[in-house]
């Protein structure tokens, strides 16, 4: 079967169908060569002076020496010098610009945004889907984006208007092996890009300095690691940069005294400014330059004549450009880069069926191809059946009736009020659910997952991977460490009656993936964690003893934005960085009973194991 179509753009598109082998074939044969010109995307080259001094165009485009500096417009014709038969020119000398400025119009490309369905709807999105609250998240939340809107009401009525400026992001893999840089002998670091001392700058450079270096030196360097890495933070608050104003100028007056006067030039005082930038443009991702200098690599290769690299990287961009857009118009089954799957791909299979999308399906479970089976023992599957009904948002008006049931028994003190719903919830839901008026998801979710569940090594979700401690055992890469926020109801005593609630941060390392399986009703993916001991230094870095194991009874993490999160809000976590850890946020669910001091957290001995193995891991 044969099919031509004609298209606008002049194209014969002939499509073959090979029956015996199943094959499709898709060839394009031009009928008449198409020019940039037939989709509004073209650049113009203009001469300019070898000093960049003036452009010949408009009134002086037939001009042949600069106004300015009196430099000639074209390049100097080889000459005789008086002997012309050693040396014959042509008849016609073509002359060539000593410089040349290619100009890529902006108006047709702006209009290009506004036929595709797609970026269309971008356009909206910094009114339509952003959050709005006092944080700053985008360039719209930045001071300079108001007071545009204020100072021209007329143009920021239209939503669809553009304003111009920097939009970038990292993309994966964005830093490199440092290990593959340090040269042991030398005792230095070669090859690294830009962006690894980035890394280097906000997460490893601390660890070194407070070893060698004395404090009254190490203690300013720190807090100048620690005010780059908070202010590069995807989110960052109005009250937060404040705070980091105030503190680089005290940092900065540190260092004064350290180093001598000729060490602070304009690049050391450039930081007092950093902070209102954040506050007048937004976040800083959106205007450094780390993207810009990794595309360069990109139109390096373009480069085919390198005598004229210019014009070999204007026609390479401007041939991209014309696929690019002309793949936005393509059909679903056309593969794209609109369409490629990512790397780290993690769109979930939705079903139809309303009660089995009771926990989200994002997120993709690698390893091991469809999985292991393992059977989870009754401590396991009691541990990890009591998580998924406390964090489940559908499940919380069951929890607070059982609460009020628990809080009628007067003599009950309240550690004991909430050790007690935690330990008779699953069997107080299980009864409640015999009754004909709950729904029958309720009836479902109660009888708890099965045994046979499965076990996966890597799990990936929000663009990010995951890994399980005995994946990365041969691995340079370690993608198994998280970091989770609950609130947790704090105890000074068995007899206190006013218990403190806060957001405390856990951190731990990631020892199995587990799929449950709710009788193929609703399936959830569990982190089965092993959680350290945390304290604080002096210097105000964070140490996890790896030896120092707490919470044993509490292993299991659900990631699931709608589960973790509250009801008025279904934000996704933010990683804390790029090697795999993340925030887990779940307020307002369940709260966790820790005993503790007046002022003071501590840990029960009780809830603390030491691993022989490890008893100098610390980080």
């Amino acid at each position: 079967m044969v099919t031509v179509l004609e298209s606008n753009l002049k194209w014969s598109i002939v499509t073959v169908f090979w029956s015996d082998h199943r094959i499709w074939f898709l060839k394009i044969f031009c009928l008449k060569t198409p020019s940039p010109n037939d989709l509004g995307l073209d650049y113009e080259n203009i001469d300019a002076c070898p000093n960049d001094c003036m452009l010949y165009r408009n009134e002086y485009i037939n001009d042949s020496v600069c106004h300015i500096c009196g430099e000639s417009r074209y390049n100097q014709a080889p000459t005789t010098d008086g002997n012309e038969d050693d040396f014959a020119l042509p008849n016609k000398v073509h002359k060539v610009a000593a410089k040349t400025l290619r100009y890529f119009p902006l108006i047709p490309r702006l209009k290009k945004l506004f036929m595709c369905p797609n970026t269309t709807e971008a356009l909206r999105w910094h009114d339509d889907q952003r959050l709005k609250d006092d944080c700053i998240r985008h360039p719209a939340d930045g001071e300079a984006w108001k007071k545009l809107d204020s100072r021209y009401p007329n143009f920021s009525k239209e939503l669809r208007n553009l304003r111009f400026g920097l939009k970038t992001k990292l993309p994966d893999g964005s830093a490199s092996n440092i290990s593959r840089c340090v040269q042991q002998e030398e005792r230095k670091l070669y090859g690294y890009k830009t962006h690894d001392a980035h890394f280097m700058l906000h997460y490893l450079l601390q660890i070194p300095i407070k070893s060698i270096l004395p404090d009254h030196v190490a203690v300013p360097l720190v807090h100048l690691c620690s005010f780059f890495r908070r202010l590069c933070q995807k989110e960052i608050s109005l009250e937060e940069i404040n705070g980091l104003e105030s503190e680089i100028v005290e940092t900065l007056c540190q260092l004064e005294r350290i180093f001598p006067p000729t060490f602070f030039d304009i690049m050391v005082h450039l930081p007092i400014h950093l902070a209102n930038e954040v506050r007048l443009g937004g976040p800083v991702q959106f205007r450094w330059m780390y993207p810009i200098e990794r595309y360069m690599c990109t139109l390096k290769g373009y480069v085919r004549n390198r005598s004229r690299p210019e014009g070999s990287i204007a026609e390479g961009y401007l041939a991209e450009e014309c696929l690019t857009f002309c793949s936005r118009y393509l059909h679903e089954g056309v593969k794209t880069r609109f369409n490629k799957i990512s790397w780290n791909n993690d769109e979930g299979i939705s079903t139809k069926d309303p009660d089995s999308n009771l926990f989200t399906n994002k997120g993709s479970l690698l390893g091991e191809k469809k999985g292991q089976l393992i059977i989870l023992d009754e401590k396991s599957l009691r541990q990890a059946n009591a998580y998924v009904l406390n964090n489940c948002i559908n499940v919380e008006p069951y929890i607070r009736e059982h609460g009020d049931q628990q809080k009628q028994d007067k003599q009950k003190r309240k550690w004991n009020v909430i050790k007690d719903q935690n330990e008779d919830f699953i069997e107080w839901f299980t009864g409640h659910a015999m009754k004909d008026d709950v729904p029958s998801w309720i009836r479902q979710l109660s009888k708890g997952p099965n045994k046979v569940s499965k076990s996966f090594s890597a799990y990936v979700v929000n663009g990010y991977r995951f890994h399980t401690k005995r994946r990365e055992v041969m691995r340079k890469m370690q993608n198994s460490g998280v970091t989770m926020v609950a609130e947790t109801t704090s105890f000074a005593s068995v007899e206190d009656k006013k218990p403190i609630k806060a957001n405390i941060r856990y951190y731990g390392r990631i020892m199995d993936i587990v799929e449950l399986d709710y009788y193929s009703q609703f399936k959830v993916v569990l982190f089965k964690c092993e959680w350290f001991i945390v304290e604080e230094d002096n210097y105000g870095l964070t140490y996890v003893h790896f030896n120092k194991r707490c919470y044993q009874d509490e292993p299991f993490v659900l990631f699931d934005p709608n589960i973790i999160e509250p009801h008025e809000s279904v934000n996704s976590p933010i990683p804390l960085s790029d090697i795999g850890e993340v925030d887990l946020v779940r307020p307002g669910v369940q709260p966790t009973i820790v005993d503790v001091t007046p002022n003071k957290i501590k840990f029960k001995d009780k809830e603390i194991e030491s691993d022989e193995f490890d008893s100098d891991a610390e980080i």
